[in-house]
């Protein structure tokens, strides 16, 4: 389990200052948002938009965008 200190160590009221015990759903969520990140670092931006549009369209998400907005 992941543990970090609330409020960079300064004690806040009532609860600063303590550690704060993190689920094990968010620390999954924490380690693929850092995994995302590596990869954003590395993939060019081109390329992300170019395979995120892909993936609309194979999704068919902009149809159903644009058939909503009339």
């Amino acid at each position: 389990m992941l543990h970090c200190r609330r409020g960079g160590g300064k004690a806040r009221g009532s609860h600063g200052g303590g550690l704060m015990h993190i689920g094990a759903g968010k620390e999954a969520a924490m380690e693929a948002e850092i995994e995302a990140s590596r990869e954003r670092a590395v993939v060019p931006y081109e390329t992300r938009v170019q395979q995120f549009m892909q993936m609309l369209a194979e999704k068919e998400v902009l149809l159903t965008f644009v058939e909503t907005l009339y």
